[in-house]
């Protein structure tokens, strides 16, 4: 990620974040402040998405909200103590799914475009069934 820190200010007063790796441990909280103290407890200084393999899924939700599914591949950064590394080996990126609700934020302005904010995040990191690597996966979302 280029600017971690920066991420909380997407998020609003109930909005609730969950960030969980493959051995299903994770980070929770909500509201910005709390989002912010969890993305820096996560370290995701220098952490890579890619999506050229995966794909974003959009619909409407309720309220004028957006439902948003990201599927692709996250590489931690180097020294990271994420789930795919050893602290001899060199991060390796690993398939991830996260979902987002996008809620629309109130406004006295009738006549403005919606602003929206984050009010659900979950992502997880998706661990490999035996017999299958990364480069499987990604064909099969691709396919």
């Amino acid at each position: 990620a280029t600017h971690p820190a920066s991420l909380h200010k997407f998020y609003n007063e109930d909005s609730h974040f969950l960030h969980s790796d493959a051995t299903h441990s994770g980070v929770s909280a909500s509201g910005p402040e709390g989002i912010s103290r969890a993305i820096q407890q996560l370290n995701l200084l220098g952490a890579n998405v890619d999506l050229s393999n995966g794909y974003i899924d959009a619909q409407n939700a309720a309220n004028q909200g957006i439902v948003l599914v990201v599927v692709g591949q996250f590489t931690p950064p180097t020294g990271s103590s994420g789930a795919a590394l050893s602290s001899s080996s060199p991060p390796t990126a690993s398939p991830f799914v996260q979902s987002f609700v996008l809620s629309c934020q109130p406004t006295n302005n009738h006549k403005a475009s919606p602003a929206y904010y984050v009010s659900n995040s979950v992502f997880r990191l998706i661990s490999m069934f035996p017999g299958t690597d990364a480069a499987g996966v990604a064909a099969a979302t691709a396919a």
